[in-house]
């Protein structure tokens, strides 16, 4: 999964998962804590082209923080 900041807006956050399978996505968001705390988190997502830089990779040995290229 990713943590991402807009480009063009740095309100605006993504959060982003990847699945190998469509039976891995549907069994990772069949949960109990998934439905109670995910889902309506998924429920403010906006649908519309950005562009957005990493600044936070989850992956098999856990989580990689990367710095913004956005000037301070």
């Amino acid at each position: 999964g990713h943590v991402g900041r807009s480009m063009d807006e740095p309100e605006r956050w993504l959060l982003q998962t990847e699945w190998d399978t469509v039976g891995a996505y549907r069994r990772g968001l069949s949960s109990y804590d998934v439905k109670v705390r995910a889902v309506p988190v998924m429920y403010h997502a906006i649908d519309e082209p950005t562009a957005y830089e990493a600044l936070v990779e989850a992956g098999p040995t856990g989580l990689v923080d990367r710095l913004s290229d956005r000037a301070g």
